[in-house]
């Protein structure tokens, strides 16, 4: 069994981004890690793999900065092979996550033939949980998400989906995509050694410069169509002291402990 998993790279988040002048995140100043969500996705494919030999191969689309942390960290916790993506396609002004799922599809077909495409449940930075989706209707593949267990029986695969009133189990063949759960599985803990395996690691390259998923017209309309947006910097917070003299003030004492205790200090 050979399966895809997609992966991103996403700031660390207790670290204050970095923007720039348009307001856009700069990646090159801030730290990117794999997207937790992520993690879930590599384990539930590492667990099938263990049932039934095969190779897992993790890919992510963006600039180097954000992918090669995030295809490393795959490589480490036990992915046979990392895949780094990128596509003149992809309008860098815009922020389009619908085409860049088309250009994911791509990469997945360009790459082989594959059991399974596996994606985490959504992204720290973006939580919509589209990605899958997209990807599975460019390959015209089945796809079901919010799963929560996932097996392989006679060929088949069995899976189980979150749903608020209950779950759903269900059988398809294969290929498919599938979006899992964080609550999934407990993904493991890479080892000194996968760490440094993954840190000397040679990752494939692979560019995306035409689209076959999909009619040209259709991708030419969806890549125009994709709005711009802008991420505005937090203000600063501008700090006001307040002095309490009690030389000139002989109810100093008493007006900053009322103070201290309306701003709940006290």
């Amino acid at each position: 069994m050979d399966i895809l998993v997609l992966i991103k790279g996403v700031i660390v988040p207790t670290q204050k981004p970095a923007f720039d002048e348009k307001g856009q995140l700069t990646a090159e100043t801030s730290t990117a890690i794999l997207n937790p969500y992520d993690k879930n996705a590599i384990e539930a494919a590492l667990q099938l793999v263990d049932d039934h030999n095969g190779d897992v191969t993790v890919a992510s689309y963006g600039v180097a900065t954000t992918t090669e942390p995030a295809l490393r960290a795959g490589l480490a916790l036990g992915a046979t092979k990392a895949v780094a993506i990128d596509s003149p396609l992809v309008a860098t002004d815009k922020d389009n996550d619908s085409a860049i799922g088309v250009v994911l599809a791509e990469a997945a077909r360009k790459l082989g033939q594959f059991d399974l495409i596996l994606t985490g449940s959504q992204a720290l930075d973006m939580p919509q949980g589209y990605v899958g989706a997209l990807v599975a209707n460019s390959l015209n593949l089945p796809y079901f998400d919010n799963v929560n267990a996932l097996a392989t029986v006679d060929d088949e695969l069995v899976y189980t989906t979150l749903w608020e009133k209950g779950t759903i189990t269900g059988k398809v063949q294969e290929p498919a995509v599938i979006s899992v759960t964080d609550s999934i599985n407990k993904p493991r803990l890479p080892s000194f050694k996968t760490k440094m395996m993954a840190k000397r690691a040679e990752l494939e390259q692979l560019t995306i410069d035409s689209i076959t998923v999909i009619d040209q017209s259709a991708w030419d309309d969806l890549n125009k169509q994709a709005p711009t947006s802008r991420l505005a910097p937090l203000p600063v917070q501008k700090k006001k002291s307040v002095v309490y003299q009690l030389a000139d003030d002989e109810a100093a004492v008493t007006k900053l402990i009322t103070t201290l205790k309306a701003q709940s200090i006290l």
